[in-house]
């Protein structure tokens, strides 16, 4: 083969020529995996660029749940606040309630003397009047029998 340069043809030895054509082909092959790699380096590219903005992305969604947890710790330490001081008061709140039931059996309890009291005044109060109408009864009868002894007086002063 022959190679030109410009308009005048110099023939090279064939060993050269070989070499020279051989060197075009690696040439070639080279340019070929050049461009292949430069395809390669474009989508590695995109694909570290993707992988940038998934790690973004990451990084707000991880950000997010971090601030999420500081809520929720505020939140629960809060919480725990709170069932302190109602472990707190219970002690409290017990001694509140259990004088309310000393107080509700004392009451009761005078409630049933009170009553008792009643249910005995209301008893005497039944034979009290028992007694009025007995003593009543004996009046009339006396009343009526001074009238009868009354009116025997009348006659007999009358027949005098």
């Amino acid at each position: 083969m022959n190679n030109t340069q410009g308009s005048v043809r110099v023939a090279l030895p064939e060993e050269l020529q070989t070499e020279i054509n051989i060197g075009t082909q690696k040439v070639q092959v080279l340019r070929e995996q050049k461009t292949e790699l430069e395809r390669g380096c474009t989508a590695v590219e995109k694909d570290i660029a993707r992988f940038q903005l998934e790690r973004d992305e990451l990084l707000l969604a991880v950000t997010a749940v971090q601030a999420e947890r500081a809520s929720v710790a505020a939140k629960l330490i809060d919480e725990q606040r709170k069932l302190a001081d109602i472990e707190g008061e219970r002690p409290l709140v017990y001694a509140d309630l259990s004088t309310a039931n000393r107080e509700l059996i004392e009451s009761k309890e005078k409630t049933a003397e009170e009553a008792k009291k009643l249910s005995d005044i209301v008893v005497r109060a039944r034979e009290v009047e028992a007694e009025i109408m007995t003593k009543k009864e004996e009046l009339t009868k006396e009343v009526a029998a001074f009238e009868a002894r009354k009116a025997r007086l009348q006659e007999t002063l009358a027949s005098i």
